[in-house]
Order: structure tokens, then sequence, then C-alpha cells
């Protein structure tokens, strides 16, 4: 099974808060696994900030289903259209922001 994550990116969030974000959607606070993707945070800033990720998928794979994360830009990050409220939900494994439209 696989699931599918597209998360906001460049101008709303630098890479670096990018990555971070997908870390803490995936890992709790003190893992190993969260000291291990920290650790090659560097490389996937590069990466989502050479804008890979909007038509290639960053896959993380392990116990349950495979998560494909893809990065939106500019002006798709957000929707593109119309006003927008952010919603901020908590799970166990941090904090997951949606963008939801405005009537």
């Amino acid at each position: 099974m696989r699931v599918r994550r597209d998360i906001s990116s460049i101008p709303y969030e630098s890479a670096g808060e990018t990555w971070q974000r997908i870390v803490d959607l995936v890992t709790r606070l003190g893992s190993k696994d969260a000291q291990q993707l920290n650790d090659v945070g560097g490389i996937m800033g590069s990466i989502i900030a050479d804008e890979h990720p909007a038509k290639r998928a960053i896959i993380l794979e392990g116990v349950g289903a495979q998560l494909r994360i893809y990065c939106r830009y500019g002006m798709r990050g957000r929707g593109g259209r119309g006003r927008r409220r952010r919603t901020h939900l908590e799970s166990d494994r941090g904090r997951l922001d949606a963008a939801r439209p405005v009537r």
C-alpha cells in the first residue's frame, strides 16, 4: 500500500524547515530514526531546494505503508488560489499542518 503526502515548501518554508517538517511527521521526538533522518538534513535540504520532490517523490518505507512525499512550490505551495486557513493537527508523531479553503 502507498500513501501520498504533499508538503508546502519554498517560498513558504525553507528547504531545511521542509525537511524538518517531514522528519517530525514520520518520527517521534528523540527517536533513533529522527536522529538518522536529521543527519542527512543537508543533503535532503539540497534536494528539496532544487525542487526535485515536485515531480519525484521522497519515498520512505518501514513496517507499514510506503510513504511518498511530494513538495509543493511557489503558488502551488498553498493550493494556488483563494484564501486559505491553516489548520494544525497534533499526533503522537508530531504536528501536521493543513491548509483548507475559506469561503
